[in-house]
């Protein structure tokens, strides 16, 4: 799963604690969820445009459908922020493994 998000302006330290210190714990305390790490959009880029500042990625075991029903069941006991604006979810699914030939 890749969630998209953004901080609202000047709270961009308070967003990064509570992501860290309360989303991360409490999406991870959840059944298929067992990693996540999360990245900031580099400045260089393909496409200049980009919507969104930071990027997390879950993983999870498993299927994409299952994942999504425990999010929204769990959704409401979430401690949500609102120094986070405008976030996008992105759950994926395998389409299998592709061997690089040399």
């Amino acid at each position: 799963m890749i969630v998209y998000t953004n901080f609202e302006p000047g709270r961009e330290a308070e967003f990064h604690e509570w992501y860290e210190n309360t989303h991360l714990p409490e999406v991870l305390a959840l059944g298929p969820f067992k990693a996540a790490q999360r990245f900031a959009v580099s400045k260089t880029q393909i496409f200049e445009d980009q919507s969104h500042v930071h990027v997390a990625i879950y993983e999870f075991d498993g299927s994409a459908e299952a994942a999504r029903e425990i999010m929204l069941a769990s959704s409401d006991n979430f401690q949500l922020s609102d120094a986070m604006c405008d976030p996008h979810v992105v759950i994926l699914e395998e389409i299998g493994a592709r061997q690089h030939s040399s």
